[in-house]
């Protein structure tokens, strides 16, 4: 109702009107009219928080919010009922729903992975983990350990986190040589299985990468 405030239209029935015109337009040029609602919020008590942007950005009106919530189909025919219960369904469900058939279905999210890519991130992780493995362990590295460090390697290299990895490595060097301490080391630990010891359990070592 902001136009009916800030005098650009006299009264509601002025708004009705400027619809009814439209309507009258769609229907002489043969271009379909649909009903919409200026949704900004979700549900009604929403509201407070546009008004508390509104605020922010220094709007004097923002204590004056316009009901913008998502209206449900009986909803919207009631706020169209002026133009009598047929034209408001047909604006509001037939004409709506003839342009959403109209449209071909797409997703907003991607179904394939889309990680980040860093040159060279999956022989370098490679690089980095032998060579942490080497100084644990000798080179050559024992047999059980060189299998099970190959398992890990192709498993992340071949899944397409090599990157990740690199990524959170890259932050923990950074972290270290400004002298901050940092979390991300968990992330970038690399468990692998060493020999088994004398009690012939395995034993895991954690080598940061």
């Amino acid at each position: 109702m902001f136009m009916v405030r800030n005098g650009t239209v006299p009264d509601e029935k002025a708004l009705q009107d400027i619809n009814r015109k439209i309507v009258d337009l769609g229907e002489k040029l043969g271009k379909l009219v649909v009903a919409t609602c200026d949704v900004h919020f979700m549900d009604p008590q929403d509201e407070i928080y546009r008004r508390i942007l509104m605020a922010g950005q220094g709007y004097e009106d923002a204590d004056e919010q316009a009901p913008l919530y998502l209206r449900t189909t009986n909803e919207m025919i009631e706020e169209f009922k002026y133009l009598g219960l047929e034209k408001a369904y047909e604006l509001v469900v037939t004409n709506t729903n003839k342009i959403a058939d109209m449209c071909e279905q797409i997703s907003p999210i991607s179904s394939e992975k889309c990680p980040p890519h860093i040159e060279g991130c999956e022989k370098q992780i490679e690089d980095i983990a032998m060579t942490k493995a080497k100084e644990l362990y000798g080179d050559p590295l024992p047999q059980i350990v060189k299998d099970r460090l190959d398992k890990e390697l192709q498993s992340i290299i071949k899944n397409g986190f090599s990157v990740m990895y690199i990524i959170a490595q890259k932050l923990v060097w950074k972290s270290n040589a400004d002298r901050i301490y940092s979390r991300f080391k968990r992330v970038c630990w690399f468990i692998f299985c060493s020999k088994y010891d004398r009690y012939n359990r395995s034993k895991f070592i954690t080598s940061t990468l």
